[in-house]
């Protein structure tokens, strides 16, 4: 091996048969190279059913129960048989290339004659061939089924893995020199890409995404009597983005709910820095500042109370409650 030769990826994925079908139809081309085995020969032609796609695309199909046609038409003549179909026996193994297709009908005819073949394939080979013949991708596809080796344990087991030369043996089938690697990276320089499409911004917008989603979910949890449940799923949005205004103020709630009102406050007054104009934040705000207010003057520190009242006024000036609190406690102490 001069590199690893591995099973499709979806090998490993566990992807329903239906959606890969139905997926494989839309991506198989005519020109494509295909290996299966004959199931029904008759007078017309023969059935395969088709084990995988060779060349640029691998892919194991064993599993997905695919037959194709092959006509007497497209097979070549042999010099031994009148009939180039009495050529060909059940449960031979043939590599052809696909003819036509229908995603529609889900119909395959396959040939094995090269000028079916695209120009840069001219040279592959169609006819019978032996189970050593078959791909490697193929042949690890189905020791993988017998093993359900992981994929990084069958990529260490593969020789190629470890050959030194992979990596300029890949670079050489590309076309990609070692000296002087090509990149991307420059020409993206003169690009005047929007600063909402740099990682950091994506980054931040999905951050705040899910904690959005965390926020509608706590408020669930809180309207119907879940506390703790509602003050986990704000503390996972306040996780993702510890910014969120909404966040802050659904759990600045709970706080005041609880009755734990200096807690309160202290969200309520980190959402009224990020959004000033919140109007709940607002709201919540003074309803906080006035029940600490009053657990102060109950407490006889009618001075500190004095000064949350006044916060109240600057947040709201027409906050009636908050004037009539602030000129009983100046009527008290003047006494």
């Amino acid at each position: 091996d001069y590199y690893a030769v591995l099973p499709p990826l979806e090998q490993f994925m566990g992807v329903p048969l239906l959606p890969a079908k139905e997926r494989f139809y839309k991506l198989v081309q005519s020109g494509d190279t295909v290996v299966g085995k004959i199931v029904s020969v008759k007078d017309f032609g023969f059935f395969v059913q088709l084990l995988c796609l060779t060349g640029g695309m691998a892919r194991d199909i064993q599993d997905m129960d695919i037959t194709a046609l092959c006509q007497s038409s497209d097979l070549p003549s042999h010099g031994a048989h009148q009939r180039p179909i009495e050529y060909y026996h059940t449960n031979d193994i043939i590599q052809a290339v696909v003819k036509t297709v229908s995603p529609v009908d889900e119909r395959i005819s396959i040939s094995l004659r090269h000028n079916h073949l695209p120009e840069l394939a001219s040279q592959v080979y169609l006819g019978i061939i032996t189970s050593e013949d078959l791909p490697v991708h193929f042949r690890r596809s189905q020791d993988l089924k017998t093993s359900q080796a992981s994929y990084d344990l069958l990529l260490h087991r593969v020789w190629g893995f470890s050959n030194p030369s992979n990596v300029p043996y890949l670079g050489g089938l590309l076309h990609i020199g070692d000296k002087q690697p090509p990149t991307l990276m420059r020409g993206l320089h003169r690009c005047p890409f929007p600063q909402e499409d740099f990682a950091e911004s994506l980054r931040q917008h999905q951050s705040s995404k899910w904690a959005l989603t965390c926020v509608g979910t706590g408020v669930q949890h809180f309207k119907a009597g879940r506390h703790v449940d509602a003050m986990q799923c704000l503390e996972k949005a306040l996780n993702f983005d510890p910014s969120n205004v909404e966040a802050l103020v659904v759990r600045g709630a709970l706080y005041a709910n609880r009755n734990s009102l200096l807690r309160a406050m202290e969200d309520f007054a980190e959402a009224l820095k990020v959004n000033p104009g919140h109007n709940n934040a607002r709201k919540y705000m003074c309803e906080t500042l006035l029940a600490r207010g009053q657990q102060l003057q109950e407490d006889g520190e009618d001075e500190e109370a004095m000064m949350l009242y006044r916060k109240a006024l600057l947040i709201n000036p027409d906050l009636q409650e908050a004037k009539e609190a602030l000129e009983q406690v100046r009527t008290k102490l003047e006494v």
